[in-house]
């Protein structure tokens, strides 16, 4: 499994302060509700308590409505009590509220590929062959394409590979690639051969899918039979870099 290559230094605890701070969120809770029932008391006051006036089935299903109620505000303080003895229990453990969050932080840039990554994988290098080409057609059989790469990748990740870089260059959710004449386009730089895919996670299962029969080495059979070069090694420590930077959005908006 893929671990974070630096990990903060955790800050220190402030479990009395969580402990006020949400007794005085509770104190006003109550506050509220009891200026509420006085509001709905002096409403029913100035309209001759017309609750009174309603038959006793409607009355019924009034008070099983409240029930309802209160039964979903009892739930809700006990989630929040639950909450809050997790976070005291953090921060005993001298864990405050801070170094969770920023533990949140953490999973949430490793999940983007901001963050670099280390260990065991595997290593897969393709090349172009070195023979020289006897026609157009037999060209395009003697090099290594971007959807060669793209197939390799989609096959590592779905093998169970956590993190994947191409020749340094991380690859993650939005990473293009592309052909543009004799080079190949990742983030947006441009790598010739040989390309050289680090990818962290089950050496075994992912040398498996690459290399089972129908898949995607096996597709490249015309190509490696003139001569391009498809290599698949283990390795027991690997390092993949960090995400140059996030996209840029001009149209897409979160959702609310």
């Amino acid at each position: 499994m893929a671990s974070i290559a630096s990990v903060p230094k955790p800050g220190r605890p402030a479990a009395a302060h969580l402990r006020i701070s949400w007794q005085i969120s509770l104190a006003l809770v109550g506050v509220v509700l009891g200026i509420t029932i006085a509001m709905l008391f002096r409403t029913q006051a100035r309209q001759g308590f017309p609750l009174a006036q309603q038959s006793a089935g409607t009355l019924a299903a009034l008070l099983k409505q409240q029930d309802d109620v209160n039964t979903r505000l009892r739930t809700t303080i006990e989630e929040q009590r639950a909450e809050l003895d997790r976070y005291e229990r953090q921060a005993a453990q001298g864990r405050s509220l801070s170094h969770v969050a920023a533990g949140e932080l953490r999973h949430f840039k490793v999940a983007a590929g901001l963050v670099p990554m280390l260990g065991p994988g595997l290593v897969v290098t393709l090349n172009d062959s070195p023979k020289p080409p006897t026609s157009l057609a037999d060209a395009q059989y003697k090099l290594v394409h971007d959807y060669n790469l793209r197939e390799i990748v989609n096959e590592l990740w779905a093998s169970g590979a956590e993190a994947i870089a191409i020749n340094g260059q991380r690859y993650v959710a939005y990473t293009p690639i592309r052909c543009v004449g004799p080079v190949i386009l990742v983030n947006q730089e441009r790598l010739a051969p040989p390309y050289r895919i680090v990818a962290i996670g089950p050496a075994q299962a992912m040398a498996s899918a690459l290399q089972m029969p129908g898949g995607v080495i096996d597709a490249m059979g015309p190509q490696i039979a003139s001569g391009v070069r498809a290599q698949v090694v283990s390795a027991k420590q690997l390092r993949v870099p960090a995400s140059p930077a996030l996209p840029s959005y001009h149209f897409a908006k979160a959702a609310s």
